[in-house]
């Protein structure tokens, strides 16, 4: 049965993913819903991934994403401290820990992750303790009031987050992590060196390639043993061991479930059971499970959109992510332990790493403080072209001159060009940003800045402080290409049909209707029309092409430029029809012929690739519209020469 009149929309779970979909539904406008969320935890919402930082006896509760008047504000019924304890699919009814029932229309599960406790004897000792929520954090603050010895188990981002923490306190810390290195999903083992020697510094000792085989009670402290035979007295021991997705009760309701765990959704987040959907740490897509924030974000976005008619489909999430370990900033990019060259930089407090393949920047690491770090980022996602010019550089400076040109526009000299194309300098960039203007879209609509080849959009998004995303959007604005499109295709037919030898036939008899149209290219004076009209339209092509390169061409748009060029290739062909009847001649005027149709299906198929691309470019489209360009032009330099020989010979024989 409804609450209101509105279909009920359930929400099982209020972590970080779960409010992060009822935020982006609430921004897009009146609920199509009547929301009812079940928290198990008696808070609303709080920020988990900051936790470290209200570690202590100070505060009162976690800090809260928003407190019970948002929710109530916005028509959102939260029932917080309530447990869901069972799913029953056939009825679309849910059961509750106080055996209430509840009925909904469309049900999210969104419960998170659990912490992934090892097989170790003695974990329910008094003073082991889980470091994962806010019940764990007061738990543990209450015994760090005295100096204590700490040994934490676990060396990955949970682990360091507990370090952070407990450095807040006079602890004397070991970190016990069983692989090679620290952070070992995210860094090589040189990175994670960095990490272990920044950690003694502060007076923590690490443990690597050694894991805890029990943990036993004496007298009135914990000794921990470990795999090399080793022991450790401590008085508290946190279990930082990593989390796995919460399925439980999707498992008990018969939903499909991945094999390393979490509940399976397609890329509408659905579930295997109809309108019962899942996000966050608890679900897996197509078999991938994230435990990413940014993730669990986007998983929540896409969801929104559907829920409101929009196609919008969840396409998967990168791992890259950035944390302060004890002050010291991490990030991690792309394809960072991918194969390809690993371009190092190193400091004494800082550590550089690109991964380079086929001269493109596919992944990225970094330890310590970068302020290219964001711009960086960006590169990696676009898989950036680096030249052997840019790595030296790298690899003596630690710096990237690509990125800089980003990072520092905003200095350059009023009288700057920052669009070479259309000629915009910074000054006039600046009076659009007095004037309101707020994105690289904004800037390039009133300056048409970035609206050429696109080259200069990452600078036009550094001057607008756009974020992340929109630095990512300004790479991608599409274009208007249906002219375009379909000219180039009609031009690629063309030329393709000038390729197969022969021609049209020669009359039979001089009394047919193909007589008098053979006569076209046939008769002297038409084909001296023909020839003419073909090459003025390749000389009007050429400056219609100039659109980009010349300073007194800058008036239209330049898709309109870029469309006409692309007609008027066409139309040469057209010409070249009437002048030769797809005759490709032999010796001079074979290599002429080919060089003109050659140079036209180049570029017929380059304004394809481009009007194609325009809609979802990738590194791969955009190389391979780079090369077919260039091929174009090398393709045009003989033309010019070639027609003045022709000319030459048909007016001396």
């Amino acid at each position: 049965m409804n609450v209101g009149s509105k279909p009920v929309l359930l929400i099982i779970g209020n972590g970080m993913a779960s409010y992060r979909l009822c935020h982006s539904l609430v921004r897009m406008g009146p609920l199509p819903f009547e929301i009812i969320i079940f928290g198990e935890e008696p808070f609303p919402a709080y920020d988990r991934a900051n936790l470290t930082k209200y570690f202590d006896l100070n505060s009162s509760s976690p800090p809260l994403l928003a407190d019970t008047s948002w929710y109530a504000k916005n028509g959102i019924k939260l029932l917080s401290g309530t447990q869901v304890d069972q799913i029953d699919t056939k009825s679309k009814t849910v059961t509750l820990s106080s055996r209430g029932v509840q009925k909904y229309d469309k049900l999210v599960i969104a419960t998170g992750s659990l912490p992934n406790h090892p097989k170790i004897e003695g974990l329910s000792l008094p003073g082991v303790f889980t470091y994962r929520q806010w019940d764990d954090l007061v738990a543990i603050a209450k015994k760090c009031q005295t100096p204590r010895r700490v040994v934490v188990l676990g060396g990955g981002l949970l682990g360091l987050e507990a370090v952070d923490a407990l450095l807040k306190f006079s602890c004397d810390i070991t970190l016990v992590e069983n692989a090679n290195t620290l952070l070992c999903r995210q860094l090589n083992e040189e990175g994670g060196e960095y990490l272990v020697r920044e950690l003694a510094t502060q007076g923590v000792r690490v443990l690597l390639k050694t894991h805890t085989t029990q943990i036993s009670e004496y007298q009135d402290s914990l000794t921990v043993s470990l795999s090399d035979g080793s022991q450790l007295s401590a008085d508290l021991v946190l279990l930082a061991t990593g989390v796995k997705p919460n399925d439980i009760l999707a498992r008990e309701a018969g939903l499909n479930v991945s094999a390393r765990g979490g509940i399976l959704v397609n890329d509408n987040l659905e579930t295997s059971e109809k309108r019962i959907y899942a996000i966050g740490d608890c679900a897996s897509h197509h078999g991938k499970s994230y435990g990413f924030l940014g993730a669990a974000y986007e998983q929540a976005d896409c969801l929104a959109a559907s829920f409101r008619g929009e196609e919008r489909n969840y396409q998967g999430s990168d791992n890259a992510f950035r944390i302060q370990v004890i002050g010291i900033p991490v990030s991690v990019y792309g394809d960072y332990l991918g194969d390809g060259e690993h371009l190092t930089f190193r400091g004494a407090r800082f550590y550089r790493m690109l991964v380079v393949s086929r001269g493109r920047i596919i992944g990225a690491t970094s330890i310590g403080p970068w302020d290219q770090a964001g711009s960086l980022e960006l590169a990696v996602k676009e898989k950036l072209r680096i030249s052997r010019q840019q790595q030296r550089y790298f690899l003596e400076t630690g710096s990237l001159q690509m990125l800089e040109e980003v990072d520092h526009v905003k200095n350059w000299p009023a009288h700057a060009i920052v669009c070479s194309c259309t000629k915009t300098s910074l000054k006039q960039l600046k009076a659009c940003l007095i004037e309101g203007a707020t994105s690289p879209n904004e800037l390039m609509n009133l300056t048409g800045a970035g609206s050429v080849c696109g080259s200069c959009k990452p600078l036009l998004a550094g001057l607008t402080n756009s974020s992340d995303a929109e630095k990512q959007d300004a790479f991608n604005e599409p274009e208007r290409v249906g002219t375009l499109t379909k000219a180039s295709i009609l031009g690629l037919i063309l030329g393709v049909i000038f390729l197969f030898p022969g021609g049209f036939p020669e009359p039979e008899t001089i009394q047919s209707s193909y007589y008098s149209f053979s006569s076209i290219w046939r008769n002297d004076t038409m084909k001296q029309v023909t020839g003419y009209t073909t090459a003025s339209l390749s000389f009007l092509s050429l400056i219609f092409s100039a659109r980009k390169r010349i300073q007194c061409f800058q008036w239209g748009g330049y898709q309109f430029w870029r469309a006409a060029h692309t007609i008027l290739g066409v139309s040469t062909l057209l010409s070249l029809f009437f002048h030769t009847g797809f005759h490709t001649g032999a010796n001079l005027n074979f290599m002429l012929a080919c060089s003109f149709i050659l140079l036209n299906i180049l570029g017929a198929i380059a304004a394809i690739t481009i009007a194609s691309d325009s809609k979802s470019p990738t590194p791969k489209s955009r190389a391979m519209r780079s090369l077919l360009t260039r091929l174009h032009f090398v393709f045009f330099w003989p033309y010019p020469v070639l027609l003045g020989f022709h000319i030459a010979k048909v007016y001396q024989y």
